[in-house]
């Protein structure tokens, strides 16, 4: 260790501090924007902190700033420069602290302009401070849970649609300042409502204020399935007696020219034959059966139709005479 610093004071490298930009130029070379925490050489010039200040009731602070410094004390030229303004000179040697005046809640820079005459060579350096005012965060409460069904009516009403449309109400916010955005996580932007999918999705508003303070608030919104699956029964059937059984399984219904569909999960298990019901009977050979059957989905909506079943009996019934007979009157 005692070797480390030694090469270090030795070849004049230094540590860059943790806060701010720093450009540096000398006779000897010329360095650009350098991050945090690398090794420049040389370094004589600290830049001030970040400061962070409460507003007062008027949304306004008094900035005192600590301008920078230089490790040998020999500052030769020092100027800052306020958002949209033109660089000040400060006298020299520079004060302690620099009253600025009242500035508003909100963000900003200070740049710096600092050179000194400390050896082995004069160095200058930019320092950009970060300012804020106002510490107070903002206020957001979200609204309540929502519950919406895919089909408001609970029945399909046109073609079927994967994404449900949701009116979602917007938070209410406040701050003592003023608000900047409030944006939420489904699309972005400050008004959640849109198209959710069946399911919870949650939504997370973010408000934040013209000082970066944030506040958060979410709430679940759930989709429920509600639509009932589509079945479609086969074709009439035209018999002359008696009517065939009823289909006991899906796949014997789908073999006949039925169908089912859903747009979450058919439950194909749930298919069952429900009842024959007569709904024309001239004679007991002749009538029209409508023989119903439904179908599920996976969360119990349901879905009925109904195969019609045409009984005629047309043909001729036959009769044998028994063989002619003779009588003896006689007798």
């Amino acid at each position: 260790l005692f070797l480390f610093l030694a090469l270090m004071v030795s070849t004049g490298i230094a540590m860059y501090p943790d806060y701010g930009h720093l450009y540096l130029k000398n006779s000897a070379k010329e360095e650009g924007t350098h991050p945090k925490n690398v090794y420049l050489n040389p370094l004589s010039v600290n830049c001030p902190s970040p400061m962070v200040l409460s507003a007062n009731a008027n949304c306004m602070a008094e900035l005192i700033v600590s301008p920078p410094s230089s490790t040998c004390g020999n500052i030769t030229s020092l100027t800052y420069t306020l958002p949209g303004g033109m660089p000040v000179a400060v006298s020299l040697p520079p004060p302690a602290n620099i009253n600025l005046g009242f500035f508003p809640a909100g963000l900003f820079t200070i740049v710096w302009n600092v050179a000194d005459d400390c050896p082995p060579l004069p160095t200058t350096a930019v320092c950009n401070q970060q300012i804020k005012i106002d510490t107070q965060i903002p206020t957001i409460n979200c609204p309540a849970n929502i519950t919406v069904g895919n089909n408001p009516n609970g029945r399909r009403t046109g073609q079927r649609m994967m994404l449900t449309p949701v009116d979602v109400p917007q938070p209410d916010v406040d701050d003592n300042c003023g608000i900047l955005s409030v944006i939420n996580t489904f699309n972005g932007t400050d008004d959640a409502s849109g198209d959710y999918p069946l399911g919870t999705t949650t939504v997370c508003w973010t408000v934040t204020d013209i000082a970066g303070n944030t506040a958060t608030c979410c709430l679940n919104i759930t989709v429920v399935d509600d639509n009932p699956p589509v079945i479609t029964c086969p074709d009439t059937i035209k018999v002359q007696c008696n009517s065939p059984a009823p289909y006991q399984t899906y796949a014997l219904f789908q073999a006949a020219g039925g169908s089912a569909s859903d747009e979450t999960s058919l439950n194909t298990s749930s298919f069952m034959f429900v009842k024959d019901s007569v709904v024309i009977m001239t004679f007991p050979n002749k009538k029209t059966i409508h023989r119903f059957y439904k179908i599920a989905d996976n969360v119990g909506n349901m879905d009925t139709c109904f195969q019609v079943i045409s009984i005629n009996d047309t043909v001729i019934p036959g009769i044998t005479c028994p063989a002619n007979q003779e009588a003896d009157l006689n007798n």
